[in-house]
């Protein structure tokens, strides 16, 4: 009877491969997309950037934040933003004190300067560059995870 040559390697990576902890390489890609997503948030006080999370239930993981401005952020408002219900603004500026405003317009100089415009919207998205970094590397990603679980680097 012959015997194949490497069979008993292969078989034990085959077995690796059943074995692939796929929750770990999900949770390592998801803080990956998470640092992505923190490099492209504007910063002032950095409660933003610091917000920015990845949550991972199963197979599943969710790269976001729960700070209440993040979707004006991302997904923009008015350049000129004024009162609603109030007879003006009031706001914070650090090293400055309470200021209270008619109206405020950014994206005139400063940090501000970099977001992008669109007519009247401003916006600075931050995870949508991260959604195109993760369907750029994904496959990249795991490639080189299932190579390091059949190695054995990671069991």
């Amino acid at each position: 009877m012959s015997r194949i040559e490497g069979y008993e390697e292969l078989k034990r990576k085959l077995e690796r491969l059943e074995k692939i902890p796929i929750e770990k390489g999900l949770a390592q890609f998801g803080l990956l997309v998470a640092s992505e997503a923190k490099k492209h948030a504007p910063v002032d006080t950095g409660r933003l950037r610091n917000s920015i999370t990845a949550a991972q239930t199963g197979k599943e993981v969710r790269i976001g934040t729960n700070v209440d401005y993040a979707k004006f952020v991302e997904l923009g408002h008015r350049v000129e933003i004024v009162p609603v219900k109030a007879k003006a603004l009031r706001f914070y500026v650090r090293g400055v004190g309470w200021v209270f405003a008619k109206k405020v317009v950014q994206g005139l100089t400063g940090k501000s300067a970099s977001w992008e415009k669109e007519g009247d919207i401003i916006r600075k998205p931050f995870l949508k560059p991260a959604f195109e970094f993760a369907k750029e590397t994904a496959e990249k990603f795991f490639r080189s995870f299932i190579e390091k679980v059949l190695r054995g680097d990671i069991g």
